[in-house]
């Protein structure tokens, strides 16, 4: 474990959010915070958990939001059994 002040200077290259265990709220919060972005220096992939979650966020424009930043284009939106299943191929060891 290390302080925050001891890595921040670290270089990301990836950000995942979601899984199973995130709820809405954390997209959202994510959203408010990169609402006034206009890029990201890193890659963002955004997986709700549920088809449900995706369309309440569909609907308070937070998925549109955070699509406008995606790196990956293709695939703006993904779920987490697809990120899971397709990371070792898209993503470098």
């Amino acid at each position: 474990m290390k302080l925050l002040s001891e890595v921040a200077n670290t270089k990301i290259d990836e950000v995942f959010i979601g899984s199973c265990m995130t709820n809405i709220g954390h997209f959202r919060a994510v959203a408010q915070l990169l609402k006034d972005q206009s890029e990201l220096p890193t890659e963002l992939w955004v997986a709700p958990p549920t088809r449900m979650d995706e369309a309440q966020l569909k609907k308070e424009v937070c998925i549109k939001l955070l699509s406008r930043l995606l790196s990956i284009q293709k695939y703006p939106v993904v779920r987490c059994v697809w990120a899971i299943k397709h990371a070792s191929k898209t993503m470098p060891p």
